[in-house]
């Protein structure tokens, strides 16, 4: 009975933490000075620190698993969740739950790793400690379920370590993942990044083998024009 009633006072605190936030849009701070502009700010950012830890600790959380009403499969690994969060935070999940009533559900072509980074953004908006190498691996799986803001979280992660990187190839490689997984903002930074070499790529097989579109975007950049 004591996991119950946490829960309960989760989800109800959960609700009039929604309803602090919806009352801010109707509530103009007196007198319109900066002091009141920050205290505002900080009230919103402290609650949504504390909405986000909580519904961290509903996904992280087995005692919490007794009440999930979905469940996924990836590989040999079972994740529990609640339909009412993804289907309120995914159109993919809202399609895919109401009218895909099986017990557990199966995403063979993912890595239990990038299910878990999916998930924990659909409950808190967030993912903490995210390498590059991941954020890599991430892509595809926040282009399938359509999570754009997800895509941004990625490229964000990826373009610090590309402002840094001279390793061409890899960029060549991640401009290919950028085109396929529709990671826009990366793509820009690729083509940026590969158009002050263009002379040490142009040549390269590698180079050849990029989609049409991305060459001349990387021969548009430098005003170089391919003999």
């Amino acid at each position: 009975m004591a996991n119950y009633y946490q829960f309960k006072d989760l989800i109800d605190s959960c609700d009039k933490l929604l309803e602090t936030f919806q009352s801010f849009d109707e509530v103009v701070p007196q007198g319109n000075t900066e002091i009141d502009t920050l205290e505002t700010e900080f009230r919103i950012q402290t609650g949504l620190e504390s909405y986000f830890h909580d519904f961290r600790q509903l996904l992280m959380d087995s005692s919490f698993q007794k009440f999930s009403d979905v469940s996924f499969k990836i590989e040999n690994r079972i994740f529990y969740a609640h339909k009412i969060i993804l289907i309120s935070r995914s159109y993919f999940f809202e399609c895919l739950l109401k009218y895909d009533h099986q017990p557990i559900h199966n995403f063979d072509f993912l890595s239990p790793l990038a299910f878990q980074f999916v998930l924990e953004f659909l409950y808190t908006g967030t993912i903490d400690h995210l390498s590059t190498q991941d954020a890599i691996k991430l892509l595809s799986a926040a282009d399938y379920f359509n999570l754009e803001e997800l895509i941004e979280i990625c490229e964000k992660s990826i373009e610090s370590w590309l402002s840094e990187t001279t390793e061409l190839s890899i960029i060549m490689e991640l401009l290919q993942d950028s085109f396929t997984f529709n990671a826009f903002q990366l793509q820009d930074a690729c083509i940026s990044k590969l158009s002050s070499h263009i002379l040490q790529i142009q040549n390269s097989k590698q180079f050849e083998n990029l989609p049409n579109e991305l060459r001349t975007r990387i021969l548009e950049r430098t005003n170089f024009v391919k003999k």
